[in-house]
Protein backbone atom coordinates (compact mmCIF):
# COMPACT_ATOMS: atom_id res chain seq x y z
CA UNK A 1 0.00 0.00 0.00
CA UNK A 2 3.01 2.33 0.88
CA UNK A 3 4.85 1.54 -2.47
CA UNK A 4 3.29 3.69 -5.27
CA UNK A 5 4.06 4.20 -9.17
CA UNK A 6 4.60 7.81 -8.84
CA UNK A 7 7.18 6.92 -6.02
CA UNK A 8 8.87 4.97 -8.44
CA UNK A 9 8.81 8.09 -10.79
CA UNK A 10 10.16 10.45 -8.49
CA UNK A 11 13.31 9.95 -6.13
CA UNK A 12 11.82 12.73 -3.47
CA UNK A 13 8.86 10.19 -3.48
CA UNK A 14 11.71 6.99 -3.04
CA UNK A 15 12.82 9.07 0.14
CA UNK A 16 9.85 9.60 1.52
CA UNK A 17 8.98 6.12 1.20
CA UNK A 18 12.80 5.30 2.28
CA UNK A 19 12.27 7.79 5.78
CA UNK A 20 9.06 5.98 6.45
CA UNK A 21 9.85 2.36 6.60
CA UNK A 22 13.42 3.17 9.03
CA UNK A 23 10.60 5.05 11.31
CA UNK A 24 8.46 2.05 10.81
CA UNK A 25 11.33 -0.42 11.50
CA UNK A 26 12.54 1.34 14.24
CA UNK A 27 16.25 1.08 12.41
CA UNK A 28 16.28 5.22 12.32
CA UNK A 29 19.02 5.32 14.91
CA UNK A 30 21.74 3.26 12.94
CA UNK A 31 20.70 4.21 9.68
CA UNK A 32 20.82 8.06 10.63
CA UNK A 33 24.27 7.16 12.06
CA UNK A 34 25.13 6.03 8.79
CA UNK A 35 23.53 8.49 6.38
CA UNK A 36 25.65 11.28 8.71
CA UNK A 37 28.74 9.49 7.92
CA UNK A 38 27.45 8.69 4.16
CA UNK A 39 27.16 12.74 4.33
CA UNK A 40 30.83 13.35 6.03
CA UNK A 41 32.27 10.93 3.52
CA UNK A 42 31.06 12.81 0.94
CA UNK A 43 32.44 16.28 2.01
CA UNK A 44 35.86 14.57 3.10
CA UNK A 45 35.75 13.71 -1.06
CA UNK A 46 34.82 17.10 -2.19
CA UNK A 47 36.98 19.32 0.08
CA UNK A 48 40.27 17.09 -0.25
CA UNK A 49 40.18 18.77 -3.86
CA UNK A 50 40.37 21.77 -2.02
CA UNK A 51 43.32 20.38 0.53
CA UNK A 52 46.30 23.34 1.33
CA UNK A 53 49.46 23.07 -0.61
CA UNK A 54 51.18 20.26 1.59
CA UNK A 55 52.64 16.46 0.99
CA UNK A 56 50.07 13.75 0.45
CA UNK A 57 51.30 12.29 3.04
CA UNK A 58 50.98 14.81 5.73
CA UNK A 59 47.98 15.46 4.59
CA UNK A 60 46.92 11.80 5.09
CA UNK A 61 48.75 11.94 8.69
CA UNK A 62 46.73 14.64 9.45
CA UNK A 63 43.23 13.18 8.45
CA UNK A 64 44.17 10.07 10.60
CA UNK A 65 45.24 12.27 13.56
CA UNK A 66 41.79 13.92 13.56
CA UNK A 67 40.20 10.84 13.08
CA UNK A 68 42.11 8.90 15.93
CA UNK A 69 41.82 12.15 18.06
CA UNK A 70 37.46 12.09 17.67
CA UNK A 71 37.33 8.41 18.35
CA UNK A 72 39.06 8.86 21.50
CA UNK A 73 35.85 9.82 23.88
CA UNK A 74 34.18 6.62 22.35
CA UNK A 75 36.86 4.10 23.45
CA UNK A 76 36.71 5.63 26.65
CA UNK A 77 32.89 4.59 27.07
CA UNK A 78 33.02 1.80 25.37
CA UNK A 79 36.06 0.48 27.89
CA UNK A 80 33.57 1.61 30.92
CA UNK A 81 30.32 -0.02 29.40
CA UNK A 82 31.94 -3.16 27.92
CA UNK A 83 34.12 -5.91 28.86
CA UNK A 84 37.37 -6.19 27.37
CA UNK A 85 37.71 -8.37 24.27
CA UNK A 86 38.92 -11.99 25.84
CA UNK A 87 42.51 -12.54 23.86
CA UNK A 88 41.64 -16.26 22.95
CA UNK A 89 42.31 -18.09 19.36
CA UNK A 90 38.52 -17.29 17.86
CA UNK A 91 39.21 -14.00 18.54
CA UNK A 92 42.82 -13.91 17.03
CA UNK A 93 41.47 -15.50 14.29
CA UNK A 94 38.63 -13.19 13.80
CA UNK A 95 40.97 -10.42 14.36
CA UNK A 96 43.45 -11.69 11.58
CA UNK A 97 41.00 -12.31 9.10
CA UNK A 98 39.28 -8.90 9.00
CA UNK A 99 42.87 -7.63 9.16
CA UNK A 100 44.37 -10.18 6.54
CA UNK A 101 41.74 -10.69 3.92
CA UNK A 102 40.62 -7.41 3.16
CA UNK A 103 44.50 -6.71 2.18
CA UNK A 104 45.22 -9.61 0.05
CA UNK A 105 41.80 -8.50 -1.92
CA UNK A 106 42.81 -4.72 -2.55
CA UNK A 107 45.96 -5.77 -3.37
CA UNK A 108 47.42 -4.96 -6.86
CA UNK A 109 50.67 -6.16 -8.72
Amino acid sequence: PEESHAAAVRPQGQWALAWRRLKRDRLALGCGIFLVALVIFALYSVLTLKRPAIHGLSFVAFTFGCGAACLIPLLIWELFTRPVMALDFTNFLTLFYVAVFPSTLAWRD
